[in-house]
């Protein structure tokens, strides 16, 4: 999936007594699963891993993370010991200023793909047990109002958690939308790939491809019980193509809670994005 995340993998050298320990269990709860398209896997409610906005996923999209501090660890396995979902919440920034904790209200329930044990070296030259998680979004979810629980390292969203979605009407607007996404984003993942630094390039571009990941969040609903229809499949449509949107521009689109001025706002940022590209490529050209 992630050409850096293979590498690290091929670089860790575990005791063989070790690493079977960290691949049993996790294979046997893998097995377990039964994915409930983002809602709360246990009793104790669904698990959640703070970041910065900029880094928020959404859903249909797919990541390669890098689990190695111990509240990471914690939430991680809680929802592996449940049906394998957790949350990134969005930290407020203005909270984080003043020592407080708050979220934004704007989330993404994850599912895991897959699990693979790494390694992480401290500063100090020694080393401890990690993970690299692969998942995949699977739904916007509204974080406000809804308890926070301390469940020590890690925090959980408790009670009934709310779609951040809203209902709309606007069905043949919104589908003539999709389609132009739809058009743009090839080329823009092709130019993005030729043109951009490696380290500005999102992993999802070398990861499975739009319908690809849209057709497993829709497996992910059927398995959970959820009943999918036009309108979940183009919403998850226009927000997997967030993936080729600069990290800011991407969480703008996110705020969006009705259809058609999100498809609307994504296919005008990816008409942008599609722009600047072309004028890197003929600049490129001319050097």
């Amino acid at each position: 999936r992630c050409a850096k995340s293979t590498q690290a993998l091929q670089a860790v050298s575990l005791p063989a007594a070790m690493l079977a320990l960290a691949v049993l269990p996790l294979a046997v709860l893998l097995t377990r699963n039964t994915p409930g398209a983002g809602a709360p896997g246990s009793s104790a409610g669904l698990p959640c891993i703070p970041l910065h906005e900029a880094r928020m996923l959404a859903p249909g999209c797919t990541r390669t993370m890098h689990l190695y501090d111990s509240s990471c660890l914690a939430a991680f396995k809680a929802a592996m010991a449940a049906d394998g979902a957790f949350a990134l919440v969005a930290l407020d920034t203005f909270s984080a200023a003043t020592r407080s904790f708050s979220l934004r209200s704007l989330a993404c329930a994850v599912q895991i793909l897959n699990v693979r044990p790494g390694e992480k070296a401290s500063k100090f030259g020694d080393s401890s047990l990690s993970y690299y998680v692969d998942i995949i979004g699977t739904r916007r979810i509204d974080t406000k109002g809804v308890p926070i629980t301390q469940m020590e390292p890690y925090v959980a969203l408790g009670g009934e958690i709310p779609d951040f979605d809203a209902a709309t009407d606007d069905h043949d607007a919104v589908a003539a939308r999709c389609a132009e996404i739809a058009e743009l984003t090839p080329t823009i993942g092709e130019l993005q790939l030729a043109l951009l630094p490696e380290d500005k390039i999102d992993g999802a571009l070398r990861d499975m491809s739009i319908d690809a990941c849209v057709r497993k969040v829709l497996e992910i609903d059927a398995e959970g019980g959820a009943a999918s229809d036009e309108r979940r499949r183009l919403t998850l449509e226009a927000l997997a193509s967030t993936r080729y949107l600069p990290p800011s521009t991407r969480w703008d689109a996110l705020q969006h809670r009705e259809l058609l001025p999100l498809v609307e706002t994504v296919a005008a940022a990816l008409d942008s994005e599609l722009k600047r590209l072309r004028a890197m490529q003929s600049l490129k050209s001319m050097l």
